[in-house]
């Protein structure tokens, strides 16, 4: 071919022009979206209704911003019941799915968890709960409530 010659002939001549060795290469906007999305598609699974509802609205925004720039698929009100060779199943609306990926990643929350309230409330002793065991939060809702707990005794 035509750019085949082209490009033997500035080999032999020491150099080649950029502008040969991109012709016929992606467009730049086709290039700016492999470069910022990846190879990997991408959802989030999240067991709450609402994608960060526990984070600030401009951090939200901001965060929903990327999600939607980047393409990543999101399902809410879902709980992963079970990784798998293949994926994962899901449970939504009381209906198990399965769901297919080469990899699966876990950025698993917390859940409260308190047992020693009840015990003390039976027996009568004076108790405060805090951090994660009265809400899950921050770390920084954590070092507040258990130092309001700590001066309140």
């Amino acid at each position: 071919t035509s750019e085949q010659a082209e490009f033997d002939l500035a080999r032999s001549q020491g150099g080649i022009t950029i502008h040969k060795l991109i012709n016929k290469a992606e467009t730049p906007e086709a290039l700016f979206e492999m470069a910022t999305t990846g190879s990997k598609k991408v959802c989030l699974i999240e067991m709450t209704n609402r994608i960060g509802k526990e984070i600030g609205k401009s951090t939200r925004w901001g965060m929903m911003q990327d999600l939607e720039r980047f393409n990543v698929e999101t399902v809410t009100g879902a709980k992963v019941v079970r990784i798998t060779e293949t994926g994962l199943e899901i449970e939504k609306d009381g209906k198990i799915n399965a769901l297919d990926f080469d990899t699966v990643v876990v950025a698993a929350g917390a859940v409260s968890y308190n047992p020693l309230a009840q015990i003390a409330q039976k027996l009568d002793i004076d108790y405060r709960v805090a951090g994660d065991a009265l809400k899950v939060g921050t770390a920084f809702d954590s070092v507040h409530g258990g130092y309001e707990a700590a001066v309140s005794i």
